[in-house]
């Protein structure tokens, strides 16, 4: 297909006529590219505090949505837009792509991704840990007796400890086993179950035979390890990804008996909490969430959760204060 093109003197006048014999997908497809002008260089309008800016979908990392709050995320900053992700996935480039209910990833910025396979392969290398820890404990006990039964099954034993921290693995990052309402598997429910299971090992541990308790014990605390480890490169992940925001965040958490259905509900419970602690309000938006004006300080209100001790989901109003990170070193 031939292509021509003319310069005019106005946007006002750009226009594209396509001859074509046969319709087809690909024309319709370029059809869409030129009419929603994806072939030119996007920008997306976004906030930090109280300054516009306009970003080039081509610095975007990803857009997410926190409490029906839209966060574009760039290498260094995270900035607010005021539109829907829905509304986002319709006029971004073809690079983006909705990868959750509440993440669009600029798939031209991913270096790499972790796939099935390769949580396999993790879950296999740390059964293999937990394999090596056993023989650490044994070699540290001089158990040679211990050693020459685990030569002599060698095979279904490292079998068995990659099946076990495969298991483990998919435990740890399986999707969350919900029900309405609570979840006896997060926050700090999972207290509860710790001393459940001790209770139960401190219990038969009497009936179990000792080298088997050094092994357990030998592994729990690899485990252990693992996790602490694991929590700090997290720790200095969110340090970097956080490092690039120009303020801080005070929150303030007030408990709710249920959680608000609507708007006007949510609302009034900030109502009430000002009420009971008698200070001044004062709405600047109203809905989900809300900015305030509590006692002369601006405030956003957002709608949080957690659980209690019991698993069950507790409703909550954040307040959140924004502060300056220049103001806050000066003083």
């Amino acid at each position: 297909m031939k292509v021509e093109i003319r310069y005019v003197n106005s946007p006002e006048e750009e226009y594209a006529v396509l001859k074509v014999c046969l319709n087809h997908p690909g024309i319709m497809k370029l059809q869409e590219i030129i009419e929603k002008g994806t072939y030119q260089t996007m920008t997306i309008p976004c906030f930090l505090g109280e300054q516009r800016y306009s970003i080039s979908c081509e610095h975007i990392l990803y857009f997410e949505t926190i409490q029906e709050i839209l966060f574009v995320h760039t290498g260094n900053k995270v900035y607010e837009a005021k539109k829907r992700l829905y509304e986002l996935e319709e006029m971004l480039p073809e690079q983006f792509a909705r990868i959750s209910k509440s993440i669009i990833m600029n798939l031209k910025q991913v270096e790499y991704y972790s796939t099935l396979a390769n949580g396999l392969m993790k879950g296999l290398f740390l059964g293999l840990i937990l394999f090596v820890s056993t023989l650490i404990a044994l070699l540290i006990n001089k158990d040679m007796q211990h050693l020459q039964i685990v030569g002599t099954f060698l095979f279904p034993i490292i079998v068995g400890y990659c099946l076990l921290g495969m298991l483990i693995r998919w435990m740890m990052y399986r999707s969350t086993l919900r029900k309405k309402g609570s979840n006896l598997f997060s926050g700090p429910a999972i207290v509860y179950w710790i001393m459940i299971l001790s209770a139960i090992f401190t219990a038969g541990a009497y009936g179990i035979p000792q080298v088997i308790r050094y092994i357990v014990v030998a592994n729990i605390a690899t485990l252990l390890l693992i996790w602490i480890l694991d929590c700090l490169y997290l720790k200095n992940i969110a340090k970097e990804l956080n490092s690039g925001l120009e303020y801080y965040s005070r929150t303030l958490v007030e408990d709710l008996p249920a959680r608000p259905q609507t708007k006007d509900m949510f609302m009034e419970e900030i109502d009430k909490y000002c009420k009971k602690n008698h200070l001044s309000l004062e709405i600047m938006e109203y809905g989900i969430p809300a900015k305030i004006k509590m006692s002369n300080t601006l405030y956003i209100v957002k709608l949080g959760e957690y659980y209690n001790l019991m698993g069950s989901i507790v409703y909550t109003l954040e307040f959140h204060i924004v502060v300056s990170k220049v103001g806050n070193n000066a003083n």
